[in-house]
């Protein structure tokens, strides 16, 4: 039907009455066939929502170890800043003590 749909002189409503199918459903298969949607692709070769779907693990994948690097950059700044809050706290201390 996609065929005779693009043949010249063809109309999509005229094609879709010959075979008892809706105008726009015709019309739809046509533009999807104008696009690739039809073709098939080879066994080895990845789909490709597949294919972003594995592609979106692996960023998924990195984002999860960024995450836990940073994590432990912030566990690591917040022991230096409690060590450091302490040292202040001992040594105001000392400074009153010796005044």
């Amino acid at each position: 039907m996609i065929a005779e749909a693009t043949e010249p002189g063809a109309t999509v409503r005229l094609v879709a009455h010959c075979h008892g199918a809706p105008p726009n459903q015709l019309d739809t298969w046509r533009r999807l066939a104008e696009q690739g949607a039809f073709a098939a692709t080879p066994a080895a070769e990845e789909v490709g929502p597949a294919y972003a779907f594995r592609a979106q693990q692996e960023q998924i994948g990195e984002l999860r170890r960024l995450l836990g690097k940073k994590a432990l950059e912030v566990k690591s700044v917040k022991g230096a800043l409690e060590i450091a809050c302490r040292q202040k706290v001992d040594v105001a201390v000392a400074v009153c003590v010796t005044a």
